[in-house]
């Protein structure tokens, strides 16, 4: 009798502080302190039972939650900024050089081919000067002086956009611009590993396999059944949390908080437009003049009657809608039945055999040289 005392009182401590870990039903809990309330009878198990019991409660309404909430909290907890591994540190650091590179490379490409050009114009203003006075020009006559004028006017032209480019260039600006790219690169290189990457989610309305598409920026979706929106999210949450990207779901309750406030602040500009304009109409003459509806004809003298219909163009200040536009949202493609997803990945040949994507020609030359 003892042994069954110490056992149940050691249990209820137990089911006290790990519940969440046992997961152990509301009725089940209730059986057990209505036990334990038959070895104790004192006033001191009674508020020990409400706390434990009162506990229970609470756990099992914080368990019960609605479908559309699924992952919800999990979600918000990750992080939304991309943090890179050491693999993908050092190829940030690689495509940074490399596109650093490549943007002074462009740059003096342009200037050399600006160059060429002026080239050529000097060439033909040289040769100009040992022609004729007339010289045709697209069944056009041009005197050598308007043609020459004309030359010495594109290269001069031309003087001005090397010079452009060369007062604009920035090295700051240029490693800043490498650094977007670099940084992007890498994202999608990580984005480009989900491509082989699904899972499936029983929905209340029917199970559903999502995979995403890094091409559309959107969650693919295989189902046989029709599945709202809102369900979608659910999956997508799930889909993002498996596979620890984060950064490809949109948060809708973020963005509707977002909405509201760029709302607000437009109210508040709009307000204050309007105030200014208060004021600057107060500062206009306040004399009132009649409308011509409100003076007899022949006489001038105010008519203080009811004005006819239809002359007065009434109008009336209409309550402003709340609109709220979201400025990102996740996008959902629905592909087909869950028959047409295929889990086993066709094989490129062009990749695997490089012999399959050679052209005829290219054939032909191979045993050329190997003869």
């Amino acid at each position: 009798m003892i042994q069954e005392n110490i056992f149940y009182t050691l249990f209820a401590f137990f089911l006290y502080y790990r519940y969440d870990i046992l997961n152990i039903s509301f009725n089940i809990g209730v059986q057990l302190f209505k036990k334990l309330e038959s070895y104790f009878n004192n006033t001191v198990f009674e508020d020990f039972k409400d706390i434990i019991i009162n506990n229970i409660e609470k756990k099992d309404d914080t368990n019960t939650i609605k479908y559309e909430d699924k992952f919800l909290t999990d979600i918000r907890k990750m992080e939304k900024e991309y943090i890179f591994n050491e693999t993908e540190k050092q190829l940030l650091e690689e495509k940074i050089i490399h596109f650093f590179i490549q943007i002074q490379e462009t740059r003096q490409n342009s200037i050399e081919e600006i160059n060429n050009k002026i080239t050529k114009i000097e060439f033909q203003y040289k040769i100009l000067l040992s022609k004729d006075e007339i010289i045709e020009d697209d069944d056009n006559e041009l005197t050598k002086e308007e043609k020459m004028n004309s030359l010495l006017e594109e290269r001069y032209s031309l003087i001005c956009e090397i010079n452009k480019i060369k007062e604009t260039t920035d090295i700051e600006k240029d490693k800043e611009e490498a650094s977007i790219l670099a940084r992007s690169f890498v994202i999608n290189k990580r984005i480009e590993k989900l491509e082989n990457c699904f899972i499936m989610e029983t929905t209340p309305q029917g199970n559903v396999l999502m995979i995403y598409d890094n091409k559309r920026n959107s969650f693919k979706f295989y189902s046989d059944s029709t599945i709202p929106y809102r369900y979608l999210e659910v999956v997508g949450r799930k889909y993002v949390k498996m596979f620890d990207c984060r950064q490809l779901y949109v948060d809708m309750e973020e963005e509707l908080n977002l909405a509201e406030e760029r709302w607000k602040k437009d109210q508040e500009e709009r307000k204050q437009k309007e105030e200014q304009k208060i004021v600057i109409l107060e500062k206009k003459s306040v004399f009132a003049k009649f409308k011509s509806y409100n003076k007899e004809g022949s006489t001038g003298r105010v008519n203080m009657g009811v004005p006819p219909k239809n002359s007065i163009s009434i109008t009336k200040d209409k309550e402003k809608e709340k609109i709220l536009l979201k400025e990102q949202a996740n996008r959902y493609t629905y592909e087909g039945k869950l028959a047409n997803f295929s889990f086993l990945k066709k094989v490129e040949r062009k990749v695997v055999d490089k012999k399959y994507g050679l052209s005829f020609s290219d054939f032909k030359k191979m045993q050329k040289s190997v003869e």
